[in-house]
């Protein structure tokens, strides 16, 4: 349990602790800082008043299940890279998402976020079981050509807003 003082969860706070099987989070918690949780926990997560993830957070943990709340703005590099148990990731109001942050999630099938304005160059790589996404209809949303690379099931893409309404492609 994390206390109601912090603020900040720092750079490798607990970086490769295998044995770290929860960790509860209060809403006060605003940034989480590269490498806080590298390789270091597993099950489910809820970041209730995160606004920022910092680069490798998460990277190579065995989370199942993230759920952000209405203050999420960015996703750094690589944040939840290599994640092979994630299956669902709630972003309801990420405005960035950097290059590599949801790469290699293997058991990632549906994401949606309906507020993105940008995602970086290989965001979604190898994602192999992603399969619907749901983004904004916006000009200059992805940053690179390899965002979907290797996300052969990638079936539908939910543009939301705009003047189409949604389309699927």
């Amino acid at each position: 349990i994390v206390d109601k003082s912090v603020k900040i969860i720092r750079r490798e706070a607990v970086d490769s602790r295998d044995r770290l099987v929860s960790i509860e989070m209060h809403d006060g918690i605003e940034i989480i800082e590269e490498y806080a949780f590298f390789h270091s926990l597993t099950g489910s997560i809820k970041l209730p008043g995160v606004r920022v993830v910092e680069g490798w957070a998460f990277a190579e943990t065995d989370l199942t299940d993230v759920a952000f709340g209405d203050k999420l703005e960015t996703i750094g590099a690589g944040a939840f890279c290599d994640c092979t148990s994630l299956k669902s990731i709630k972003m309801p109001t990420v405005r960035d998402i950097d290059r590599h942050a949801l790469a290699n999630c293997d058991q990632l099938t549906d994401v949606e976020m309906p507020e993105v304005e940008r995602i970086g160059d290989g965001a979604f790589e190898s994602c192999t079981l992603l399969r619907r996404i749901a983004i904004p209809l916006k000009d200059g949303i992805f940053d690179g050509d390899n965002v979907f690379h290797g996300c052969d099931n990638l079936v539908t893409v939910d543009f939301l807003g705009g003047k189409i309404g949604r389309a699927h492609v």
